[in-house]
């Protein structure tokens, strides 16, 4: 079991001359010792070590926000002391004690643009997507360099049985697309709402309407092409208009002037999206407990509209299947995964929609795996920061580079330094590694909550990658002509657990669960 932040200092020489020149790179750095933190006294190996002539900039800060790597007298900083790690609360075992009922679907009708439209009853509705082989498929996307099979199955570790982001307030608000053909502006923007939380520590509250300006046409794959590397502002300052965005979508020209005052007031950040193994749940569940909602399209989505509720009060999903509809059916819908929950028949998964409050229980209600799996088509993680916090204390950056580390070295998880990696292997994060018996077994604190460590484990893939993981993330050597490497000896980047495995795409290195 592994803990918080605590000191472990470094067997290697001072990179430092004296206190007084450490304390003045720390001044002009813009750096700081946590106030809760004091000088460790040095170590026998560093006091002993001669001090070279030039301070070795591979441990200093990369950005004011992030600690100076070695302290003047020598070792590591000790870490800011975090709070009690949260408790999380599980759904009752008995609100699923038996599968969902089977439902047989009816075919929609086509009109106006969608492909039909689900009726919640109370005389609401929700209009669908038309989707098709590309309705989904965002080509942009990075895909993971190691699987979840190549991590875990080479360990005893496994995922918790019990994921809830609700329960761990990292969820956003539920948004209501209402009769609008948006659920991709929604999802996507639920999901940016959710991936912020590890910055700011609360959920955001961004604007659908400011994501379907861009592109106001009903897929996913447009939603990333549109969104990506832009900003969002926020749903007070660009409200969502139902009837503008249909004219939008139906041949009216956006307004510059109002998206440009939009885009300047943004404040969130889509810098990545990464794709997940067509099909494979255990890669949807990797995502989840490292703290991800997973986007995702779904067919026959107006099997949704009239999920159960349970004595709990959590509603349960029907369980159905698209392919017993016509071929020319293609409702669907795009839409968020925000935990699950293992079961004596099976996994639920919870769905967080677009359809209001109204629907299920808040907005949320599970699914079957069965149901889930039958009907998902693309699935993606959205890595997002707030403009300006992108380099916030402690916390990992949303996208990579790749380092050139000498041998016995590799990047800290944070700040990319080429430092010693902590003694199971994992790397530095900020400069410090965890300790044991802080956390569940599995789990690790790194930020002043316990969230899935990484295996510790050490291998080779077959692409020739190799890892490097302990329980505070995994170190990668890439090698040469892979994943946009060019240096002879490999490439080298390291992934901070939760999101311990690396991935690459067109719009380059990101880290990810």
């Amino acid at each position: 079991m592994v803990g918080p932040l605590t000191p472990r200092f470094a067997l290697m020489p001072l990179v430092l001359s004296s206190v007084a020149t450490g304390g003045a790179v720390l001044a002009l750095m813009g750096c700081h010792q946590p106030a809760d933190s004091t000088d460790p006294a040095p170590s026998a190996s560093a006091s002993a070590a001669p001090a070279p002539s030039v301070v070795d900039d591979h441990y200093r800060p990369s950005h004011p926000s992030h600690i100076n790597q070695l302290n003047p007298k020598g070792g590591f900083f000790a870490a800011r002391n975090p709070p009690p790690p949260k408790l999380r609360t599980a759904i009752a075992d008995n609100a699923f004690t038996d599968p969902p009922p089977t439902v047989t679907l009816e075919p929609l009708k086509h009109e106006n643009g969608h492909c039909g439209e689900a009726d919640l009853g109370g005389g609401e509705k929700v209009v669908l997507d038309c989707i098709d082989d590309d309705y989904g498929n965002v080509q942009s996307a990075a895909s993971p360099l190691v699987s979840h099979e190549e991590i875990f199955g080479s360990s005893h570790q496994k995922l918790p049985a019990i994921v809830d982001h609700r329960k761990d307030n990292t969820e956003g608000p539920v948004l209501n697309q209402g009769s609008t053909p948006a659920c991709t502006s929604f999802s996507l923007v639920s999901a940016v709402n959710h991936a912020v939380y590890r910055y700011l520590k609360h959920p955001g509250n961004y604007s659908p309407m400011h994501a379907w300006a861009r592109y106001h046409t009903p897929k996913m794959s447009l939603a990333d092409d549109d969104n990506v590397g832009k900003g969002l502002t926020d749903a007070t300052t660009l409200a969502f208009d139902p009837k503008l965005a249909k004219a939008w979508m139906h041949g009216t020209p956006v307004d510059h002037e109002l998206l440009h005052r939009a885009d300047q007031e943004a404040q969130a950040k889509i810098v990545n999206i990464t794709r997940l193994k067509k099909g494979d749940m255990n890669e949807i569940k990797s995502a989840l407990a490292s703290g991800q909602d997973v986007w995702f399209s779904m067919s026959a989505a107006h099997g949704l509209a009239h999920p159960k509720k349970n004595s709990q009060g959590e509603s349960i999903i029907n369980d159905f299947d698209h392919r017993s509809l016509p071929r020319s059916s293609q409702e669907g819908h795009a839409i968020l995964l925000s935990g699950y929950q293992n079961t004596g028949h099976g996994t639920y998964y919870l769905i967080h929609n677009s359809w209001g409050p109204k629907w299920g229980t808040d907005g949320y209600a599970w699914i079957w795996e069965k149901t889930l799996k039958a009907n998902i088509g693309d699935a993606y993680v959205v890595q997002a920061h707030p403009i300006g916090h992108s380099e916030s204390v402690g916390a990992a950056p949303p996208d990579h580079r790749y380092a050139t580390c000498a041998a016995g070295l590799a990047p800290d998880a944070t700040t990319s330094q080429c430092v010693p990696q902590c003694d199971d292997g994992g790397p530095r994060v900020n400069g410090v590694c965890p300790v044991a018996d802080q956390c569940p077994d599995g789990e690790v604190n790194l930020d002043g909550s316990c969230e899935l460590a990484a295996p510790v484990l050490k291998k080779t893939m077959g692409n020739g990658v190799q890892m490097s993981c302990g329980a505070s993330g995994c170190s990668y050597v890439v090698p040469n002509g892979t994943a946009a490497c060019s240096s002879p000896g490999g490439c080298n980047v390291s992934c901070a657990a939760p999101r311990f495995r690396v991935a690459s795409g067109p719009r380059g290195l990101t880290c990810t669960g």
